[in-house]
């Protein structure tokens, strides 16, 4: 690993129940990916039980809670409506989302992956060279933050997501 380069790992939460928690087996999950992460110097998450949980069984840490790593919150009826298409085409909200089509959740999309854009720069110019930061987010909103930066809109599973290296001013996003 060259020591001049700052690390990002944007994974999304792990496996939830119907509450928003991580389940058995996506803590279980996290726990055994843990070993194979490098030590975080920071550890953000969205505000979602889920997110958090996931970061703290990936680093061992407390996360740092951050509205620009969760996710639009559409109107309720909207939002059921997102679910029931997603559950009869078994697809993730995501990619219903984008086939419902509504204008406003669409464009609350958009304004969310900006954010978490903005989060993953700050995190860049924030973390020394060398360092590690984790940011436990949700594909809704980690795809379409993606695509913003030049990748293929393509849904993640849970615990899955892009390692993003800075060297220099240069930088590299992957596929974890």
């Amino acid at each position: 690993m060259i020591m001049d380069m700052k690390t990002i790992y944007l994974l999304r939460h792990g496996q939830k129940d119907s509450n928003g928690h991580l389940t058995a087996a996506g803590k279980q999950a996290a726990r055994e990916l843990q070993p194979k992460l490098p030590h975080f110097n920071q550890v953000v998450s969205s505000r979602y039980a889920r997110a958090m949980e996931s970061a703290q069984l990936l680093s061992g840490q407390d996360p740092q809670v951050d509205e620009r790593a969760g996710y639009p919150m559409a109107p309720q009826d909207v939002s059921d409506a997102i679910n029931l298409l997603a559950s009869q085409k078994g697809s993730s909200f995501l990619e219903a989302a984008h086939e419902y089509n509504d204008a406003m959740v669409l464009a609350d999309i958009h304004d969310q992956a900006h954010d978490l854009n903005g989060l993953i720069d700050e995190l860049l110019a924030k973390i020394a060279d060398g360092q590690f930061a984790l940011v436990a987010s949700h594909d809704i909103t980690i795809v379409p933050a993606m695509t913003q930066r030049g990748l293929p809109f393509v849904s993640i599973e849970p615990l899955d997501g892009y390692v993003i290296r800075q060297a220099d001013e240069h930088v590299t996003v992957e596929k974890l």
